[in-house]
């Protein structure tokens, strides 16, 4: 059996032995630092490169291949890598790339060289070699008279981190440029030398004029020290938004008015200015700064200009303020006609108001059913009636340029009413129809007439009267006089007839007390008399669709008694619930409308 453990015991060296000789990966070996975190590129500031050890085994010596950095006192190959045979210690600096480096070492036995164990390490380098910061935020375009303005760009993150790294590790600082004579931090700028040890975010002064461009560079200060490419924002020069032309009056009309009227603009150091006005107008001093006085002839209006030009930019802008010919007002003040809404055959008076004060006089006209009786070229004009209806006044005033029309006529009652045509409306409410007539507005009183006789007198312009049932084909005569203080209309009138005699349906008993029977759809109870078209009586027949039928009964005061939905040529309807009385039953198919009366009597 001791021979058998001592077998087995060989045969698991051997294996051993051969996989440590075979294997690439080394478990007694380790590279320090191990490659977590990000490393830099280039030299410590001292100049030395940084270390790296691998774990030291008696009779053994080293050989180091070092891919994206240099080995102090190494080996440069023709693939760019760096070799270096010797100690378990060597001194690298990392190329400035965004690529990872790597170290890998082999330590070979000097008794075998054929026993070796080897370790290869990846590092991520901390470069900004190539990578541009973010877009640069801030008003491209930059007005003359700016003030302090903010720029900014998102913190440049380093693109090749390691695992043990913040994922949000950015550079240390950043390198901004601005246009010449720009002011950073109390500092002008001469327009070609950054501005170094600054944050994201800077707040700048523009000067007047200067323009160009805005650049910024992110700052690794990790290993020697290197800038980002730079991001560029160009800078252009504007004219502000608010450069509308102020004057002294806000009054936009010229005609009669020649006061002096002082146009101004911002007035800058290093503008210049130009001012225009209509050929007509007088310039009361100079025109060539950003303020001038001008005069109105007081009857021509147009265009005051301002050219407002920037020599160091060659740019410039004009504005415009407009005068017009016609007058305006203001809406407080906008002349109008006062007077009364109705005329009748005595003198009325008629004033203008809110007249400007340049006004002359003034040309007053009416419609034909008025007559003037004195004022013409006043501002008290008299008028009596000459008819009745609707009129209206009119005025206009000189304003020294020309008559100018009062912007709006006024409108009057002329003597008595015109009534209009009489509209009628049955069965609103039922059993009843309504007459209505469009009012006057000078009116106060309505009487009515119903076949001659007076029924109302009344402000109201609707009225309602009764209907006369079972009473086919009546005519109702309807007339409506108005008055108003200057006297009583003329007679509008008009005739309604009622329905003919279309029953649809007979009722049996009639007078009840318990039950009717309807009986819907005979040609004995739909029959009735109309006119042919020439002229004389024709025996025709309705019918009540049996398909489908509303019944409806309502009290003499209109009120709905029994509804209910039927079909067929008979319905039998208790009536014993109904206190005695005089009802309407009604049937409808949704086209023809039957009514006849029905009695009961308990």
């Amino acid at each position: 059996m001791n021979k058998l453990f001592i077998s087995t015991l060989k045969a698991i060296i051997l294996v051993f032995t051969l996989f440590l000789l075979s294997s690439n990966t080394i478990g007694q070996i380790s590279i320090s630092p191990n490659g977590t975190f990000g490393v830099c590129p280039g030299s410590q500031s001292n100049g030395a490169g940084f270390i790296y050890t691998a774990d030291l085994i008696d009779n053994y010596y080293y050989d180091w291949t070092v891919t994206n950095g240099v080995i102090l006192n190494g080996t440069i190959q023709q693939d760019g890598t760096s070799t270096f045979s010797g100690g378990n210690i060597i001194n690298v600096t990392w190329n400035n790339t965004t690529q990872d480096g790597s170290i890998k070492v082999r330590a070979t036995s000097y008794s075998d060289n054929k026993q070796y164990l080897e370790k290869k390490v990846f590092y991520h380098i901390l470069s900004i070699n190539g990578v541009t910061p973010g877009e640069i935020t801030g008003p491209p375009a930059v007005p003359f008279n700016a003030g302090s303005l903010t720029y900014s760009c998102p913190k440049l993150v380093y693109p090749n981190l390691g695992s043990g790294d913040a994922t949000t590790l950015s550079v240390d600082t950043y390198k901004w440029l601005i246009p010449q004579g720009w002011t950073l931090n109390g500092q002008v700028s001469d327009g070609t030398t950054p501005f170094t040890g600054l944050t994201n975010a800077i707040s700048v002064v523009p000067n007047p004029t200067g323009s160009g461009a805005i650049k910024v560079w992110g700052h690794s200060n990790c290993g020697g020290g290197y800038d980002s490419n730079p991001r560029s924002l160009t800078i252009t020069r504007v004219f502000p938004s608010n450069l509308a032309i102020a004057a002294s009056t806000s009054n936009s009309s010229v005609q009669g008015d020649k006061r002096p009227i002082t146009v101004s603009v911002p007035n800058w150091s290093y503008a210049q200015y130009s001012w225009t006005k209509p050929a007509t107008w007088q310039w009361q001093g100079g025109n060539t700064s950003a303020t001038a006085a001008v005069i109105p002839d007081g009857c021509t209006g147009g265009n005051v200009s301002c050219q407002i030009t920037i020599p160091a930019t060659n740019q410039s802008t004009t504005n415009t303020r407009n005068y017009a010919n016609p007058v305006t007002y203001p809406a407080s003040a906008i002349p109008y006609i006062s007077g009364s809404s109705l005329i009748c055959s005595s003198s009325t008076p008629f004033t203008t108001i809110n007249l400007p004060a340049f006004a002359s006089s003034v040309t007053w006209n009416q419609s034909g059913n008025l007559i003037s009786t004195s004022g013409q070229s006043t501002n008290s004009y008299y008028l009596r009636s000459n008819g009745s209806g609707n009129g209206w006044v009119s005025a206009s005033f000189n304003s020294g340029c020309g008559d100018v029309p009062v912007p709006t006529a006024y409108y009057v009652t002329v003597g008595s009413p015109v009534p209009g045509a009489i509209a009628i409306e049955f069965d609103a409410p039922p059993r009843r129809f309504t007459a209505t007539i469009d009012g006057v507005a000078t009116a106060n009183t309505y009487k009515w007439y119903l076949d001659g006789v007076l029924k109302y007198t009344t402000p109201s312009t609707s009225v309602i009267f009764q209907r006369q049932l079972n009473n086919c084909g009546h005519v109702y005569y309807v007339d409506v006089v108005e008055e108003n203080a200057c006297g009583v209309s003329s007679i509008s009138h008009t005739e309604t007839v009622e329905d003919p005699c279309y029953y649809g349906f007979t009722i049996s008993p009639n007078p009840a007390s318990d039950n009717i029977t309807l009986t819907i759809g005979s040609a004995d109870n739909a029959s009735s008399m109309i006119s042919s078209p020439t002229g004389t009586k024709t025996l025709t027949s309705k019918y009540i669709s049996t398909k489908a039928y509303t019944i409806r009964v309502l009290d003499s005061f209109g009120a709905l008694k029994v509804t209910l939905n039927r079909s067929g040529e008979t319905v039998t309807l208790p009536v014993e619930n109904l206190d005695n009385g005089i009802y309407v039953v009604e049937i409808t198919d949704g086209k023809n409308v039957y009514r006849q009366q029905l009695v009961i009597k308990h």
